[in-house]
């Protein structure tokens, strides 16, 4: 069944199809969070927080977007919301790994690809806040410039000239970190 047709549902009282809804996107929207927060408390934290913001709001949901994209926009609102009230925690045990020496001949390219995961995590986070959120989206995500716009609540023109920063800023930063 469509996104649209189980939210048509709930919206006449079948509150029960939010569980599909929620099953359909709960790994997509912790993949999300994770890469918003970078651990996995914080993540299931704004996962669960998200669908249940979801779930008081679908009443409200007028389905001119997709309904992972008014998903994505109620995290990244939950997101600015708990951001303000906590700092979350950036705990990455991969980082930790990638520190030891290896023992074998085939580890190292293991490692080096582990290495250069978390040199690219660490660059990511040193983002302003505005561009890591639209590299992810854009990026990770996969999601169009439209998509995004709506999403952030700034124009089409203003994604694309913050990715363009953001990856510039990646690329100044990844070179930074591997001197």
């Amino acid at each position: 069944m469509e996104d649209h047709v189980l939210v048509q549902q709930f919206q006449q009282g079948k509150h029960d199809v939010f569980e599909i809804l929620v099953e359909r996107y709960k790994k997509r929207l912790y993949a999300f969070a994770f890469k918003l927060v970078q651990n996995h408390h914080d993540a299931e934290d704004l996962s669960q927080e998200t669908f249940l913001r979801a779930y008081t709001s679908l009443d409200q949901f007028r389905g001119e977007g997709s309904f992972i994209s008014w998903l994505f926009t109620i995290t990244v609102n939950t997101y600015r919301s708990l951001k303000r009230k906590k700092s979350f925690k950036i705990v990455d045990m991969e980082v930790e790994e990638v520190m030891q020496v290896p023992t074998k001949e085939n580890d190292v390219t293991h490692n080096f690809s582990n290495e250069l995961q978390a040199l690219t995590k660490t660059a990511i986070e040193k983002l302003p806040p505005k561009q890591k959120l639209i590299l992810i989206l854009r990026t990770f995500e996969q999601l169009s410039y439209q998509e995004i716009a709506q999403i952030t609540g700034i124009s089409q023109e203003s994604v694309k000239a913050n990715l363009s920063y953001a990856r510039q800023n990646l690329r100044n930063q990844l070179q930074e970190l591997m001197q």
